[in-house]
Parts: C-alpha cells; structure tokens; sequence
C-alpha cells in the first residue's frame, strides 16, 4: 500500500461531517411530518482502526459505498477508518439486513453502532457523540458487534389545534372538558374556543400548518357553519383540516349536503358525549394512520 496520504473528501461523494448537521435537522424533521423512520448506522473497522493509509481507506470506502443504496446517503466521520451511512425509510430490523450483507462480503472485521430515529428533538452531534461511545464499548466485546443508541426513538408529539365554535357558553365548556380528558400519547391537543363564526375565521389559525379539527355549531351568530365550511375547504391542503358538523337540524338532505361539502362527521344535538368522544379519538387514530 502507498505511504502517502490523500484526503478522503477529494476522492469519494461522500458528504462531509460539516454538511451533516442541517441535513439531518431537516431529515429527522421530515421523519415526524411522515411519521416515518430513518436509521443511522455508524461503522468502524475493528483490526486496523489506527491505519491511515488512503489506499486501504478508499477501498473499503468502494466496497461500502457499493452495499449502500441509491436513495441513501453516507458520510464521513470525524475518524479514520470510520463512516456513517443513513438508511432511508429504514427501522432497525433492515439496518441489521444490511450489516449482515457487509458480514458477508467485508475481509475485514467491523463494529457497528445504529439508531433508530423517529424524533427530531435531538441534534446530530448528539448523535455522533453517543454513537462513538457506542462504537468504544462494541470494540471491548470484539469484532462484528453491534450496540444500539435509543434515545432518538421516542416519537415527538405531533401538535393538532382543536377549535369550538359554538355561541352556547355552557356546552362550549362541556365539550372544552370533554377534549381535555382526552389522553392520547402520540399528540399534543392544542384546545381553542370561539363564540361565532367571524371571531374562529378572523383568529386565521386555519391558515397555520398544523393539523386541525374544528367542532362546530351549523347556524352561528355572523358567520354561520356553512360559510366557514366553504373557506375552510377553499384553502390548499384542506384535508388536514378534519370537520365536526353539530345541529340540531334531522333533514337527511341537509346532513347529504354538508357531507357534500366537505364535513367529516355530522353530531345532531343532543348528543350522547361519549358518541363524541369515541368519534373523537376514531378520527385521531385516522390522522395517524
């Protein structure tokens, strides 16, 4: 092997250490819209991780790089003999698929590090400190060991606004109650109430990007159900925002209509609240999905 030494970023496509940190911000950020999963898998060579030789780097860089798909991405680490390579759309069970294919074609012995990454609460220096501690203690336990990082692997709540609009203080309240009980892990429920039509649409909170369910009352002081009904579905994306219709209305013509304009569920006062609150959560499981 050649002496000389070459430095590694003039000779692969790999990406730099320095260009990972907003990659992965925007990565893991895209992880929660999609409710997706993204594994990062660190690599170090086991017998020879102090070797500088460029020549021996570069083709076990090669041989990598041609385990690697398309749609992922690998990068340098600030280590010699060391790489990083991010699996798209990938938990850990491929990730391990993936090193067991490198098992089988790599002469030289190997040590892994993977985390599993659903969350976007944590940055990549995080990341590649607690994976380099991981990779220390895989070298103790000898060659071909894999250890885990599993702090990036708790969801991070995803925010949906709930907005009321109804006049009737009273059952504005009960139903703020009845929201607020409500315990689901995977969201964080952002509770708003309105007393008419005009104030929900002059708040604008429609137009910001979160999910959303508004809860309604049809007929409204100012600007009534229907009126808000067509904006709301007027507006791009519109199908983040999910419709409660509420009336005290029993024409089947009247509730084909609304459903024809875009309500998802349609509650005829009065209403058991339980029925509401199980509607509630069938359509949170429904934004999940």
């Amino acid at each position: 092997m050649a002496n000389n030494t070459i430095e590694p970023s003039h000779m692969t496509s790999m990406f730099k250490e320095e260009q990972m940190d907003q990659l992965f911000m925007i990565l893991s950020a895209n992880v929660v819209r999609s409710r997706s999963v993204l594994t990062v898998v660190y690599i170090r060579v086991y017998d020879r991780y102090e070797e500088t030789d460029s020549d021996f780097y570069l083709e076990l860089t090669n041989l990598l790089e041609n385990e690697v798909r398309k749609t992922d991405i690998m990068f340098q680490t600030p280590r010699h003999l060391e790489w990083g390579v991010l699996l798209f759309q990938s938990g850990e069970k491929e990730a391990v698929a993936f090193i067991n294919r490198l098992k089988q074609k790599m002469e030289v012995s190997l040590l892994f590090c993977l985390t599993e990454v659903r969350s976007d609460h944590r940055s990549f220096d995080q990341l590649q400190e607690e994976s380099s501690q991981m990779l220390e203690y895989a070298k103790q336990q000898g060659p071909w060991s894999i250890k885990v990082v599993s702090s990036f692997q708790k969801p991070t709540k995803e925010k949906i606004i709930i907005s009321i609009i109804e006049p009737d203080p009273i059952f504005k309240k009960v139903l703020y109650r009845t929201i607020s009980a409500l315990k689901d892990s995977r969201f964080d429920l952002e509770i708003q109430s309105y007393q008419d039509g005009f104030e929900y649409l002059d708040a604008r909170i429609y137009q910001t990007s979160y999910t959303q369910i508004v809860i309604m009352n049809d007929i409204l002081p100012r600007k009534n159900g229907l009126e808000i009904l067509t904006t709301l579905r007027d507006i791009p994306n519109s199908q983040k925002i999910k419709i409660f219709m509420m009336t005290k209305r029993t024409s089947e013509q009247e509730m084909v209509y609304a459903y024809q304009k875009g309500v998802n569920r349609y509650l005829i006062k009065p209403f058991n609240l339980q029925l509401f609150e199980a509607q509630l959560k069938r359509t949170l499981e429904d934004l999940w999905l």
